[in-house]
């Protein structure tokens, strides 16, 4: 099968614009499991803004889970509308996705491989979405996503 394509006149991506430096309504979209090079687990958080002229762009925060991180993995997880036990809790999916909260986004500076400058963006603070008394997500937007065929490896 093939796909007839016609680019008379189009000029090639320039590429990811970052989002704008400042607060935005953001919903959890993904959670992942990581562990970083040193063996210390994580929880990367996909974001995407819930509302406005960027809606639907993502942003990614990694939680990472140390004991001098817990205070800050505890007050996002406030902002978020989590009820930290005092004592263990099972961070996944089904705990965070469809959540909202009030980030504030900062960009940082980077060179890559070829020494171009680049900008990262660097979740920076979260906290609860103003007037929203619900803390707790919408639950259809709690579920988690269906896997697909794609999914699967066989």
């Amino acid at each position: 099968m093939a796909v007839q394509a016609d680019f008379t006149g189009i000029e090639p991506s320039t590429g990811w614009e970052p989002l704008p430096e400042g607060e935005y309504v953001m919903v959890v979209h993904e959670v992942e499991e990581v562990t970083a090079k040193t063996g210390t687990p994580g929880i990367r958080v996909t974001f995407r803004v819930a509302v406005g002229e960027h809606r639907d762009h993502p942003v990614t925060d990694t939680l990472w889970i140390t004991p001098k991180a817990m205070p800050f993995v505890m007050q996002r997880l406030e902002a978020l509308g989590v009820q930290v036990p005092n004592g263990p809790l099972t961070i996944d999916e089904r705990l965070l996705h469809g959540r909202r909260a009030q980030l504030l986004v900062r960009h940082e500076p980077w060179e890559d491989r070829d020494g171009n400058a680049r900008v990262a963006e660097r979740v920076k603070a979260y906290e609860p979405v103003p007037g929203d008394s619900s803390s707790t997500p919408d639950p259809l937007a709690n579920a988690v996503p269906a896997r697909t065929d794609d999914d699967i490896p066989f």
